[in-house]
């Protein structure tokens, strides 16, 4: 699997066929290619923006969403798709709309009560699901660590949260719970707060989201003034609050420290803006080929992107060295 976050794109490829999908604006998952396997991916089969009469356009860009590559495509928004999924409201009316929301990595493939799968052995497949966290597990699943937030401070960001009227999901360690079930289609609904406080829940993050940037924005303002949390966002209709320490660099200098390493005993790769904090705690920084511009400025060495096996290709100068 390979993560480019300069073009939002995973590739998957098993060295036979290559699968590629991009998330266009943070909240549009769409289908890039598939067949004969890739040594990387670079922008092909883009969309051509023509001028249109019949159709919604998108954005100023001359780009419709009929001539969008959808993943999962839904009916509705006044375009002529073909869905892989029609759903009908209480209103009669068939529209729907799926939007990205982050990702994970199993190391098998999940099983499923109502649908038909196919399986394989725990080491021979990885499985690519869109979910993110502020824990520590093994490549098996199993959690190691999680730093939640503190209870008293995830009780004051759900009150600011609904004080806006924001939909919102929390990960905790009773499981994943949402007002919007559809939205968050892993989750359970929402039990009623009092009760719930009561139990003395570990919340390990808080996904806000609303369609409305101006309310997102003013939550995101209140927010930032409780004193352990902090706030980011992984598309422009939603805000991710975690516990203050939940960083990358703090989890990664915890798990260093399990193998009874000192930091400047091991080596880190990033490509994003949240890697920061990460190459802030460590010596040694590779930063990818593909990485933001800052991150390559206070790294200690840029290497190849992410299309260029990059990560693998430094280990093995390393092991060669």
């Amino acid at each position: 699997m390979f993560f480019d976050e300069k073009q939002s794109t995973v590739h998957l490829t098993n060295g036979r066929i290559s699968y590629v999908m991009q998330v266009l604006d943070g909240k549009y998952l769409l289908h890039r290619y598939f067949g004969l396997a890739l040594r990387g991916w670079h922008g092909t089969g883009v969309p051509q923006p023509t001028k249109r009469s019949y159709t919604i356009e998108y954005g100023n860009s001359c780009l419709y969403f009929d001539a969008l590559p959808w993943e999962y495509p839904t009916r509705g928004r006044g375009d002529y798709r073909i869905p892989a999924m029609s759903v009908t409201g209480t209103a009669g009316a068939p529209v729907s709309e799926l939007l990205f929301r982050s990702w994970r990595v199993l190391v098998k493939k999940p099983g499923s009560d109502t649908l038909p799968v196919t399986f394989s052995a725990d080491d021979e497949s990885e499985t690519f699901v869109l979910l993110n966290g502020a824990e520590c597990r093994t490549s098996k699943g199993e959690l190691l660590c999680a730093r939640p937030l503190p209870l008293r401070d995830a009780r004051h960001a759900v009150d600011i949260v609904q004080q806006h009227q924001l939909g919102f999901e929390m990960n905790t360690d009773r499981g994943d719970f949402s007002t919007d079930t559809v939205l968050c289609d892993t989750a359970v609904p929402m039990p009623q707060l009092t009760i719930f406080w009561s139990d003395a829940p570990q919340v390990r993050k808080i996904f806000a989201f609303s369609q409305d940037t101006v309310t997102l924005e003013r939550a995101r303002k209140d927010l930032s003034c409780l004193p352990n949390v902090t706030v980011t966002a992984s598309a422009p209709w939603n805000l991710e609050i975690t516990a203050y320490e939940a960083k990358k660099g703090n989890m990664a200098l915890w798990a260093v420290e399990q193998y009874g390493l000192k930091p400047d005993e091991a080596l880190v790769f990033g490509d994003g803006y949240n890697d920061e904090n990460l190459f802030q705690s460590f010596t040694h920084t590779r930063a990818m080929g593909n990485a933001v511009t800052f991150l390559k400025e206070i790294a200690e060495k840029v290497i190849e992107p992410n299309a260029q096996n990059g990560v693998a290709r430094e280990i093995e100068r390393l092991l060669s060295d």
